[in-house]
């Protein structure tokens, strides 16, 4: 299934049941200092692998071009719950 279709499923999950989507989307821009491509790309990879650690097992993470991912957090297991004091 394509990073395409699996968006639009959330979407329309979110949609039916309306529950919030949060998404977040994050453009990393490469220092100057790294001059090879393949340094850049095993920066990028760094930076995804630290974003990953801290997803829960729900998230979904897209790569939309290069330098550029999105995060599509999972929407809450339980109802919002009110606020303890206002």
């Amino acid at each position: 299934m394509s990073e395409q279709s699996i968006l639009a499923m959330d979407f329309r999950r979110a949609y039916n049941t309306a529950l919030p989507l949060s998404v977040l989307v994050m453009q990393l821009k490469p220092s100057r200092e790294l001059a090879a491509s393949s340094e850049v790309t095993t920066a990028y990879g760094d930076a995804v692998k630290a974003v990953t650690r801290k997803l829960h097992a729900e998230d979904t993470l897209y790569h939309f071009a290069p330098g550029v991912f999105g995060v599509l957090f999972s929407p809450p297991q339980c109802p919002p719950q009110p606020p303890v004091a206002s």
